[in-house]
């Protein structure tokens, strides 16, 4: 299994772009600044997106390692603010200093996260060997996309950490240490679950790579030592409680399918699906060089068609989406398609992104007496029969055939590479 995308193409390309995209190390780090500034804005004005309202106002005992971070932040900005968490929740956007405060501190742990992904797609890039302009463009690339930044610092997701840990664990194998990415693995699942789908291609890697047994093994160990640590505070507490926490943003989709009836068979088919693709990596593993950012965004894509999605979802994968785009100029169309289709499908499901101030997660109000037109316009659109049905199974539909499209370039390729 190779260890990234073909840098030499790459570099060819790189050398071709104008000099107004060759930006110098000041000009980036100029770039980076204003972008991330700008982030910082928006997650002061926004309102409490629905997700992190719910968690803010969810009144159980049951914690996790997330769930305490939060909890100390809203200490902090009651005592520097005066608002209580219900307070805010409840505030239109931008009411007040008070509330862009509370706003900008209690989304700090998810720009920071947001941050570190910057920068570790820019050393993961350079060690797959890119030229470093090729790495400064990932990470602008990054920072710069309206669809990473809605769901990281506007809907405030926690899977932003997860994701952070997941691009660490992949310059740790690259670098070749196993036992580093492995204890990687392991805190981004016992964060949030979906890490764990990538163990199985990650193992044919380090067979491939010829990582030593010992590594190996404590590579798994870890690895389920993780799952242990994520279902030991899921899963505390009585029956009730853990349906109840498993209704907000810590938890993986998959986990709330299960312990909820009449959906087993959608996870079977998902199940299935999955321990294909992994069976598929693990013996063209054995015949080609594969690229274990490619695995990652296969395993991640053929996720995204057969599950359950919420919008935030997406971000797990866009950190190797976004490198494969900009360093191999390829799939352009289609990563715009997904990020279309999925804030389109959110916006149907999610009522146009209300939230519990009344008001869109995108600044206009949606609830009301007294509404402005462009308001009433969508209300009346996400309340027709067209939009409750119809619409929301194409949107689905495409959403599917496009992960599954993107997933089958990688699989094109491998058996081109096979093949020859």
């Amino acid at each position: 299994m190779g260890p990234g995308l073909n840098t030499t193409s790459t570099s060819a390309k790189l050398s071709k772009l104008s000099p107004a995209v060759l930006l110098s190390r000041k000009s980036f780090l100029a770039t980076a600044t204003l972008i991330f500034a700008v982030k910082m804005i928006l997650s002061a004005a926004a309102p409490a997106s629905g997700d992190l309202g719910l968690m803010l106002l969810q009144d159980t005992s049951i914690g996790g390692p997330w769930i305490a971070v939060i909890d100390s932040i809203v200490n902090l900005c009651r005592s520097v603010t005066g608002l209580t968490a219900d307070s805010w929740v409840a505030s239109p956007p931008s009411s007040s200093s008070a509330t862009a405060i509370f706003g900008l501190l209690v989304r700090l742990p998810t720009l920071v996260f947001d941050l570190g992904v910057a920068g570790a797609l820019y050393y993961l890039a350079k060690q797959i060997g890119v030229p470093i302009q090729g790495a400064r463009l990932t990470c602008l690339a990054w920072l710069v996309n309206p669809y990473a930044t809605f769901t990281v610092e506007m809907i405030a997701t926690p899977d932003i950490a997860a994701t952070f840990l997941t691009v660490i664990m992949v310059v740790l194998l690259l670098r070749k240490k196993p036992v580093y990415a492995g204890l990687a693995l392991a805190a981004g699942t016992a964060l949030k679950l979906f890490p764990i789908f990538l163990f199985p291609p990650t193992l044919a890697y380090l067979e491939q790579s010829e990582i030593k047994l010992r590594d190996r093994v404590f590579f798994v160990a870890v690895s389920l030592l993780g799952l242990s640590a994520y279902l030991g505070w899921i899963l505390q507490g009585n029956f009730a409680e853990t349906r109840l926490l498993l209704e907000y943003t810590p938890v993986t989709q998959p986990l709330t399918s299960l312990l909820t009836l009449g959906t087993e068979i959608g996870i079977s088919v998902l199940a299935v699906v999955l321990v294909v693709t992994y069976y598929l990596i693990w013996v063209l593993a054995r015949n080609c060089k594969i690229s274990v950012i490619e695995t990652i965004s296969a395993v991640l894509l053929v996720y995204y068609a057969f599950s359950s999605l919420y919008p935030q979802y997406l971000v797990w994968a866009l950190p190797f989406l976004t490198l494969d785009v900009v360093l191999r100029r390829k799939h352009l169309g289609l990563i715009v398609s997904l990020l279309a289709l999925m804030f389109g499908w959110g916006f149907l499901y999610f009522g146009g992104y209300v939230t519990y101030s009344g008001y869109s997660l995108l600044f206009f109000p949606l609830e009301g007496t007294r509404l402005p037109w462009y308001s009433q316009t969508i209300a009346a659109f996400l309340a027709s029969p067209a939009t409750a049905v119809l619409i929301p199974a194409f949107l689905r539909a495409a959403l599917s055939a496009s992960a599954v499209v993107y997933a089958s370039t990688y699989f094109a390729s491998w058996f081109r590479s096979t093949a020859s």
